[in-house]
């Protein structure tokens, strides 16, 4: 756990499953911070699973006006709302439920005939 800790960062959520569907199934939350520090004197024995989340992104907040700007540049190119709430989403790493309503809230700003 520390090699993955070191590797992929301590923020990381994660679980290890022990003996799964057995009498003594265990099942550990955390961060690989916290698990690693859980673990580092007895490790896990038997059957291990060991599932690691997403990154959790500690930069700063995306703000509606990066994203509008983003979501029209899209739209502009010819991507429907939704696909272009879904290639913004990605890019700015925001929910895409958010970039879509700020689709839908810049089309329906729009003149007529302007997507």
């Amino acid at each position: 756990m520390v090699e993955l800790r070191d590797a992929l960062g301590g923020s990381r959520p994660a679980v290890i499953a022990r003996e799964l569907t057995k009498l003594h199934e265990q099942v550990l939350r955390g961060t690989l911070a916290e698990l690693a520090e859980a673990v580092v004197g007895t490790p896990p024995r038997g059957e291990c699973v060991i599932v690691i989340g997403p990154a959790v992104r500690e930069d700063t907040v995306v703000e509606d006006a990066e994203i509008r700007t983003a979501l029209e540049r899209a739209i502009a190119a010819g991507a429907s709302k939704r696909d272009a709430a879904a290639r913004v989403a990605v890019e700015l790493g925001v929910a895409k439920r958010r970039a879509y309503e700020l689709a839908v809230a810049i089309s329906s700003s729009a003149p007529f005939g302007v997507p």
